[in-house]
């Protein structure tokens, strides 16, 4: 076998072996096994209309006029305005107020939280939660004309499974007429 033969031969067991993944050796000396071990998957972004996270876990005024039971989160159809033509709205009437929605994450890793929230002239400020705890600051809806902003919350570690995101009502800019608040979207990017 000429040397260009054998540099070529290596060559293509090496191309072969990185393409397979880290192989790792089982085994005594002269008896060892040799399996493929697969490639770590690349984490994906996760994109989530929230209008298909409903029905909220946790959707009530505090400590508001309504009946127990009554959720104040809905779907608000806004088509051509809106991700996915729908938002979820969350009307009330007291601070403190809050809606909590389930998420999956498929794969464990480091994610870049980011929220689309709907702002309005009767929109409150809110208070962003992941898993009961804090991301980020308060956040001020209001603005004189209707619309959206897109607000990056935070980078986190998020294990594989079920989490919550919560915005709780925590007052209003002065010249707000309400204490709204609603959600478009939240994406995870690794």
């Amino acid at each position: 076998m000429s040397l260009r033969s054998l540099v070529l031969s290596v060559a293509a067991v090496a191309a072969t072996a990185l393409a397979a993944g880290p192989v790792l050796a089982d085994g005594d000396a002269g008896t060892e096994t040799v399996r493929a071990v697969p490639a770590p998957q690349a984490l994906q972004p996760v994109y989530l209309e929230a209008e298909d996270l409903l029905p909220a876990l946790e959707s009530f005024d505090a400590p508001g006029e309504r009946a127990p039971g009554i959720a104040v989160a809905r779907r608000v159809e806004a088509n051509d305005i809106a991700s996915g033509n729908a938002q979820v709205g969350l009307t009330n009437e007291d601070v403190g107020t809050r809606l909590t929605l389930r998420f999956n994450v498929p794969a464990s890793g480091e994610y870049n939280v980011t929220a689309r929230l709907v702002r309005g002239d009767a929109s409150a400020i809110v208070q962003p939660l992941l898993d009961g705890r804090p991301l980020g600051s308060t956040i001020d809806l209001y603005a004189a004309e209707a619309g959206y902003v897109e607000t990056l919350l935070g980078r986190v570690e998020l294990a594989r499974g079920d989490h919550t995101f919560t915005l709780t009502v925590t007052g209003k800019a002065e010249a707000s007429g309400g204490l709204g608040a609603g959600l478009d979207y939240l994406s995870l990017e690794p």
